[in-house]
């Protein structure tokens, strides 16, 4: 018989589970970013001067400690000539 991990066992209380899955699309995202800021060579500076922010506010954005809405999300995207694309899929069962 296999024995379930930690993390199997922590998720099924699903607060946990909640948690998890919000921490996990905010490091996807801001990971794709990196991605394609990187591939374009745009820096957190430059990439804070082209949407008029702060660097501040851009390094919060990528430390977790602000939130990107989905609005702001978009913006991005659209000022490194990409568009967001969404999918709800199912979750993994732990």
């Amino acid at each position: 018989m296999r024995k379930k991990s930690w993390l199997s066992n922590h998720l099924r209380d699903p607060k946990n589970r909640l948690a998890f899955e919000q921490e996990g699309i905010v490091v996807e995202v801001m990971e794709e970013i990196s991605r394609v800021m990187e591939a374009k060579k745009i820096t957190e500076r430059r990439l804070a001067k082209i949407l008029h922010k702060s660097q501040r506010h851009i390094t919060m954005c990528f430390s977790g400690e602000r939130e990107v809405s989905l609005r702001e999300l978009a913006k991005w995207a659209f000022v490194l000539g990409r568009r967001v694309k969404i999918k709800l899929i199912p979750l993994r069962k732990y």
